[in-house]
């Protein structure tokens, strides 16, 4: 699908002016003598998406402990999912629970 995107330059029209809109349009000949617009094509870049954001090393940000000392609730919602507990919320329905 092909599409011809035009923009105004910013300073062709003041904030606070208005435009008139035209009940009849010019004719080809009256646009014509107005002068000629330099046509701007756009090229699209092939390294586009999810690729092309950079993640820095996120150790030299913040150290990160390379040992997880899980909390007392961690404890107690892994010993509940062990013993099969009936009806145990998943770990965002405990947390929701247990901090409302």
């Amino acid at each position: 699908m092909d599409v011809i995107h035009c923009i105004t330059p910013r300073n062709t029209i003041a904030p606070d002016q208005n435009t008139q809109r035209l009940k009849q349009m010019p004719s080809a000949k009256v646009v014509g003598s107005f002068g000629t617009i330099a046509l701007k094509t756009f090229v699209k870049k092939h390294d586009t998406g999810l690729k092309t954001i950079k993640i820095p090393n996120l150790g030299s940000i913040r150290a990160v402990s390379e040992v997880v000392m899980p909390s007392v609730s961690d404890l107690l919602w892994l010993y509940g999912k062990w013993i099969d507990l009936p009806n145990i919320p998943g770990w965002s329905g405990l947390m929701e629970q247990a901090t409302a």
